[in-house]
């Protein structure tokens, strides 16, 4: 089946668009103080890759850094977010530069706390950026085993400076020393060549990961401030993968230009400040520099993302409760047929808990209405068809039904229709006459 978008692209561009002079300004303070923070970090790694001793904490020093970086800036996301979409309700007019400063503090609050998942998604990246860097540094070994080049001839030239026949171990140093600052700009090229697909991927991994997670604010807001972050974070999951087709050709359809615009400047800046940058600037300055750089020319527009996951609220917010009908359906038959639960919940409780199922499964079936469905496709249907794959094709029956039913109406307004137009035929002939 062929995907088709279930969004207007023009309007979510539109809409970013007319509201860009504001985005300019939340986007800038966040600038200032992204840059503020990178020369301080950038200053650090500097001196420190002066110190040869501690030379191996170069990285370590690079990753406390982002992570700083990223804890001040989770909650200014969510406020970004938060008068993105109050530029687009009644109150647009009340919207000022302040409530952006203001609405960081709710970020730091449940719910909206932690739905980033900032940490795990950072060390699902640092993982890639490893298993890459492994995989790539296998493929360059194997080139520099092709005979008559210029890695190849580094390579061997190192060996050669290593198995040398002498117990003299600071003369080898010394002649390697020299060797290395010799051909210093080549073995750096080589280096950052090898470090650049790792750390574009991992890194791109890490910010389309926190781009898709925006979309989890809408789901914490229905959910509320009680509910378990671990919870709303299983729903979002396991409704993303039950409906990974529409969301993710949905979101590529919409963004894909933000993709290839942060691709380019990663590139441009990487191998810009690589080449022709300072050559005291380290590896780990030159990866926080690129990644810092897309960042910047890529906040201006981070609303087009949020405008499209407004656009597809609608369609997923059926999703997410049906995803969350069926666990605590799931939750409330475990507590019925364990007695020793039941008892030490008490059947009052338990009264309540199926009560308020009850009431999200018909919240469920009014939203459904609200998307042209009647109880006619619903009847006869279990829980299990109504709710277990809800989806706009043919394998969600009620869908069936619902083309069905409207099929048969316009034909009969069709019919009626020609019916009409023979009696005016009719009327007209017997004037005639």
């Amino acid at each position: 089946m062929n995907f088709k978008p279930t969004v207007n692209i023009k309007n979510i561009y539109k809409k970013a668009l007319d509201e860009s002079s504001f985005t300019i300004k939340m986007s800038s303070t966040i600038t200032v103080a992204l840059l503020i923070i990178y020369v301080i970090f950038a200053l650090i790694l500097n001196q420190i890759g002066s110190l040869s001793m501690l030379g191996m904490f170069d990285y370590l020093i690079a990753i406390l850094g982002i992570c700083l970086v990223l804890s001040i800036f989770s909650p200014f996301i969510y406020s970004f977010f938060a008068i993105n979409g109050a530029l687009h309700s009644p109150a647009r007019d009340k919207v000022k530069y302040t409530s952006f400063l203001k609405t960081y503090l709710i970020g730091t609050r449940p719910p909206f706390r932690g739905q980033l998942r900032v940490w795990s998604t950072l060390i699902k990246a640092l993982a890639i950026e490893i298993i890459l860097s492994f995989i790539v540094y296998l493929i360059v070994f194997g080139i520099s085993n092709v005979p008559n080049t210029e890695l190849n001839a580094l390579v061997m030239e190192i060996e050669s400076i290593l198995s040398q026949n002498t117990t003299n171990t600071q003369e080898i140093l010394n002649e390697l020393n020299s060797f290395l600052l010799q051909n210093e700009d080549a073995i750096n090229r080589y280096a950052m060549i090898t470090g650049f697909f790792p750390l574009l991927l991992a890194s791109y991994y890490f910010f389309h990961t926190i781009s898709r997670n925006t979309f989890k604010y809408y789901l914490a807001t229905v959910l509320g401030v009680k509910a378990p972050q671990q919870a709303t974070e299983l729903i979002f999951i396991q409704t993303l993968r039950q409906n990974r087709k529409q969301y993710y050709g949905n979101y590529y359809y919409v963004c894909f230009p933000l993709t290839i615009l942060y691709v380019l400047v990663f590139t441009l800046s990487y191998f810009l400040f690589g080449f022709f940058g300072p050559k005291e600037m380290s590896g780990s300055i030159l990866s926080l520099t690129s990644i810092v750089a897309s960042v910047i020319l890529c906040l201006p527009f981070l609303p087009v993302i949020f405008n499209f996951h407004e656009a597809l609220w609608g369609r997923f917010s059926v999703y997410f409760m049906t995803t969350f009908l069926k666990s605590a359906q799931n939750e409330l038959r475990i507590y019925k047929e364990n007695a020793a639960l039941t008892s030490r919940i008490g059947e009052e409780n338990l009264k309540k808990a199926e009560n308020s199922i009850q009431n999200i499964r018909q919240s469920v079936i009014d939203e459904l209405k609200n998307k042209g469905y009647q109880d006619s496709d619903f009847e006869g249907l279990s829980d299990e068809d109504i709710f277990q794959n809800i989806a706009e094709d043919d394998s969600y029956i009620p869908y069936q039904r619902k083309c069905k039913r409207m099929q048969e109406m316009k034909e009969k307004e069709s019919s009626n229709d020609e019916n009409s137009n023979e009696e005016k035929h009719d009327e007209t002939k017997g004037e005639t006459k």
